[in-house]
């Protein structure tokens, strides 16, 4: 129960900082590292805890941390797209296939 309240503080949280910042060049990063923060901190808690796992669940946790840095590497891609070149990136750029297949995995 912590970790859904602590999600949920989060939520709330970002969304605050994401409508104050609404207009203002800090939105941008605001809404790139709301998304990507949870996936990074989910990827260490699995790299730390690697250890303990054997077999399946070693093979299970594997694959969520591998789809959770696909996921980000998209992401990354697509904020990159956005920051840098100041376009809104086509949805058929190859960071839409990482993140579909990051998010699948």
């Amino acid at each position: 129960m912590p970790v859904i309240k602590a999600a949920g503080l989060y939520t709330v949280v970002y969304l605050l900082a994401a409508w104050q910042a609404e207009g203002t060049p800090a939105e941008v990063w605001i809404r790139a590292a709301g998304p990507l923060l949870p996936a990074l901190v989910a990827i260490g808690m699995i790299a730390w805890r690697r250890a303990d796992w054997q077999g399946a669940q070693s093979v299970f946790w594997s694959v969520i941390a591998a789809g959770f840095t696909v996921w980000s590497i998209a992401h990354l891609g697509f904020v990159r797209a956005n920051l840098v070149q100041g376009t809104q990136p086509n949805w058929l750029d190859w960071h839409t296939t990482f993140s579909l297949v990051g998010g699948g995995a």
